[in-house]
Formats: structure tokens, sequence, C-alpha cells
């Protein structure tokens, strides 16, 4: 009798969990960033955030990063290591991640219902998972 442990299916999902922790975990933590600054909005970022970052809202945090992935994209040799295509990735994150923040914010506001606001991630994330491979 076979354990689940040597089974197809736990090592795919292995494997599985094993790329997302090693090279998608910086696009969600990029995407996650632009959630939260989107939720926020006007409101001022915590202290720690605000002494980090030097900017007092969730705008002003997603405008600062958006500027620098565009400057990143325009400019690529002023970031060593970094690629145009890279910069366009992270522009293509901060996108989905201003749109999840929206439709998260909408059903907030009573706009539409759950099964809506996950049919609007799902149509985020496949927008991202476009954008990711160009």
């Amino acid at each position: 009798m076979g354990s689940y442990l040597t089974s197809p299916t736990y090592c795919e999902n292995k494997r599985l969990k094993s790329y997302i922790r090693t090279k998608l975990h910086p696009v969600y933590q990029h995407v996650y960033g632009f959630i939260g600054a989107s939720l926020i909005g006007t409101n001022s970022l915590p202290k720690a955030v605000q002494a980090r970052t030097g900017v007092k809202t969730g705008f002003d945090l997603m405008k600062k990063q958006l500027t620098e992935d565009n400057d990143q994209f325009d400019h690529p040799e002023k970031y060593p290591g970094h690629t145009r295509i890279e910069a366009a990735q992270e522009i293509a994150d901060d996108i989905a991640g201003i749109e999840a923040g929206n439709h998260i914010k909408r059903r907030y506001e009573g706009r539409f219902d759950s099964v809506r606001l996950r049919q609007n991630l799902s149509w985020s994330a496949k927008s991202l998972w476009h954008n990711l491979r160009l």
C-alpha cells in the first residue's frame, strides 16, 4: 500500500510549492504590497513603513514604486542585474495588485458579492500570468 507522501500527486504538489516559494514569492510579495497600498489609499501608512519608504499614504507608496519600475524599464542600465523584461513584469505585477485591491475595495463597499469578487480576482490572476510570460 503506497503512502500519500510518495504518490505522484503529492510529489507534483511539493514541486509546485517549491517552485512558488523560490520563483514566484517575489511576484506575490510585490502584488500583495500593491493590494495593501491600494486598500490603504489616502490613509496614512504605519509609522515604521513611512520611515522605511519616505512616503505617507498608500497611494504615495504605489506612485513611488510605479515610478521606480517605469524608470527601470526606460533606463535598465541604471539598475545593474535588472533587465527591461524584468521591469515590464514588475509593472504587470503593479497593475495586477492595483486591480485586485480595487476589486476587494468594491466588495467591501457592497458593489458586488463574494462570488463576483472571486471571479474578478481570478480574471486578474489570469491577466498577471499572461503578462509574466513576456
